[in-house]
């Protein structure tokens, strides 16, 4: 049974979530609440190192995104830049830090399972390429070995 576009639509909207800011400010204001302190640090570091990089990256190197944004300004068209994709590279990065944080293999897997639905669903929402996706894991790949190098 192939459920309706707009359903798939729809899902696809709440899975790339996972890998938006809004899930991940989140986290690090409840780790802040827990006063699990190193969490908290781990996560504002790793937002920040990806925002850094991704910056960087997206000054040097632009790419239209499969639905080609317009701008007008440096910030529009650093948002209008289709690599890398910082909702998959803050997915991985937030799977990782947690499976540091919580062992257990089980919780792990299900967040990497969600992590690629991440990148499948901003392929399938046409705001990135693989290219893209992938370059976004590599990229939250890095940023996560620098924090637990550094902490």
């Amino acid at each position: 049974m192939k459920l309706p576009k707009k359903l798939r639509d729809l899902i696809f909207e709440e899975i790339t979530a996972f890998g938006g800011v809004l899930i991940y400010i989140s986290t690090i204001i409840i780790s802040l609440f827990l006063k699990n302190f190193i969490l908290f640090i781990e996560l504002l570091s790793g937002l920040s190192f990806l925002y850094i990089s991704a910056i960087i990256i997206r000054s040097i190197y632009f790419k239209e995104r499969p639905k080609k944004r317009s701008y007008h300004t440096f910030i529009g068209k650093i948002d209008a830049s289709s690599f890398p994709s910082l909702h998959s590279a803050r997915a991985l990065f937030f799977s990782l830090i947690i499976k540091s944080i919580f062992p257990n293999n089980q919780i792990f897997y299900f967040l990497l399972f969600i992590t690629l639905l991440v990148g499948y669903s901003r392929i399938y929402l046409k705001k990135h390429y693989w290219f893209d996706v992938i370059g976004g894991y590599i990229l939250g790949f890095i940023i996560y070995l620098l924090v637990n190098f550094i902490f």
